[in-house]
Formats: structure tokens, sequence, C-alpha cells
């Protein structure tokens, strides 16, 4: 449905919930309508200074939304580390402004989260550049200095778990 203005709220039932939150007086249309885990939702509007890279002045910006997600979204910054149930969207569309890291980094947790990628809903087609060039400079030389020594302790370890265990050497070859 396309609306050509906001809707004074949009009222969603929270399932399971048996909190009541509007009373019928609050909207007497609703009266005798079962109010349980019922929520006005209502249009918020924010403000930001936005700086396009064409000028020096900051411009003041407003959008009024309603507050509305999909059940169990989250952002890319939410699925880090996790794998993404029961799967994955994506949209390759990134800020004009993002830096070279960031959309590797970006492309790395789209691309990693789905354990399969049936489970990965892509809108548009990635640069297969990003991923193939692999990491930036920056953030593999991160990685190095964060698990350096945690890699070599662990193929000492491992080592000595083998000749204690009276396995074969690994064959590094």
């Amino acid at each position: 449905m396309v609306l050509y203005y906001l809707p004074k709220c949009i009222y969603v039932r929270v399932e399971g919930s048996t909190d009541v939150f509007l009373q019928p007086r609050d909207a007497p249309q609703l009266a005798g309508v079962d109010m349980t885990g019922v929520l006005a939702i209502t249009p918020q509007t924010r403000k930001w200074k936005f700086l396009p890279s064409n000028m020096s002045q900051s411009i003041e910006v407003a959008r009024t939304q309603l507050p509305l997600l999909p059940q169990k979204q989250c952002t890319l910054h939410g699925v880090q580390g996790k794998t993404a149930e029961p799967g994955f969207i994506v949209h390759w569309t990134f800020p004009p402004r993002l830096s070279k890291e960031s959309i590797w980094l970006a492309y790395y947790v789209s691309l990693s989260r789905p354990r399969s990628f049936k489970q990965l809903l892509s809108h548009g087609m990635p640069l297969r550049k990003v991923i193939g060039d692999g990491p930036p400079e920056e953030i593999a030389k991160a990685l190095h200095d964060l698990f350096a020594d945690k890699i070599a302790a662990t193929k000492i370890a491992c080592a000595k778990a083998r000749a204690d265990m009276h396995w074969p050497a690994r064959n590094t070859s």
C-alpha cells in the first residue's frame, strides 16, 4: 500500500504479550476490540547534519518515519560473530564516502554469516574485486598483530600433542 501521508499511528500486536498498552478511551474507534498486546507506533522525526562532499557547510536534514522493522532483523554490525538464521538479506549499496576497509568488512560479514548461499538473498551483485583482492593491508596487519603470537603458540601445542600421542609430525610441504 502506498501512503501519501503518514498515519497518526500504526497499531501493532505484540505476539504473546498479556499487557494492555492502550485503553479504548485512547482510541474510541477500537471500543470493544481486544487491545491485549497492542501498541500504537507513532511517526518519529530525527534531525542530523549532512555534509555533502562538494560543500563546506553542512545541511540540517529531518526525516520522519514509522520505526517499524521486520521480525528478527539486525544490522550488519549486530550479526558480526553470529550465524544469520534463518538467512540474510544484503543490499550491495554503500554510502559513497565509506572507507575501503569498511566496505571490505561489510562484504566479508555479508558473505560469511549465512550457513549457505541458499540462505542469502542478494539485492544486486557484489563486486568480485572487493573480496578477490583480499583484505586491505590495514586489516591484514591488524589481524597479524592480534593473533600472530596465538597462532605460533597453537602450532607448538599441536606439535607437542602429536608427539605425546605418538602421531606422525604434520607434513608442512
